[in-house]
């Protein structure tokens, strides 16, 4: 199972394994991974979704307000971006988490 870990602010430690797809991720408390973060931190209530298509791992940003990068550079809103293990992905210009694949994946 992939693994998404806060990375930056590294405080409060935040790690959940993704389970099924699609995956979302944001702010509020009814996504699959709700990050501990307030709205000061650029993070939207539903920011991404993480997909999983035909053998791959996708990022889609769900329109945030903020937008979402892959490895500091921007995503496409609306569009499914390929991410692979390590790749670090922001929400807005300060959080990054990370995505992670069981060894040898």
């Amino acid at each position: 199972l992939a693994t998404i870990t806060l990375r930056f602010p590294a405080e409060p430690a935040f790690s959940t394994m993704m389970r099924h797809t699609p995956f979302t991720v944001g702010r509020r408390k009814d996504n699959d991974a709700p990050l501990p973060v307030d709205s000061s931190s650029g993070v939207s209530g539903h920011h991404l979704q993480i997909i999983f298509e035909r053998g791959d791992y996708f990022v889609l940003d769900e329109n945030s307000k903020f937008g979402t990068s892959l490895n500091g550079k921007p995503v496409t809103k609306g569009e499914p971006t390929q991410i692979k293990h390590g790749d670090r992905i922001g929400l807005g210009p300060i959080v990054k988490i990370e995505f992670s694949l069981p060894a040898g994946k």
